[in-house]
């Protein structure tokens, strides 16, 4: 008998709600557990309560921005997450990648999400 794996948890953060919502929907359509931030700062509080399997952030959003979530999640030797960076800006991403396992340009596409979130064993 084999124990199925609980769904692979991700943090979305954005400071636009209806792009954390829709994202998140998205997400939880393709079976992922998904929780929402609209700040970099809310976002530290739920990863240190519970840290994700995942973070997509937006890179640029006031106060701590996913620049620096990014550079908080990496001095924690604590979380290992797969970290995302989002923006709509080409140059942000460039200027970020180093930072970031993987970035997309917004909008944001299923298919992309897919590709780098799969269901089974992450190399993270």
């Amino acid at each position: 008998m084999t124990i199925p794996q609980p769904p692979r948890s991700v943090l979305v953060v954005d400071d636009v709600p209806d792009m954390s919502t829709s994202l998140g929907l998205l997400l939880a359509g393709l079976g992922f557990s998904v929780r929402t931030a609209q700040s970099g700062e809310q976002a530290l509080c739920l990863i240190r309560d519970d840290p994700p399997d995942a973070v997509i952030s937006d890179i640029e959003m006031p106060g701590i921005g996913g620049i620096g979530l990014a550079q908080a999640i990496k001095r924690d030797s604590s979380i290992n997450a797969l970290l995302i960076g989002i923006s709509g800006s080409a140059q942000s991403l460039r200027d970020a990648a180093d930072l970031f396992d993987h970035t997309l340009l917004k909008p944001v596409s299923i298919e992309a999400l897919e590709e780098l979130l799969p269901h089974g064993d992450w190399n993270i």
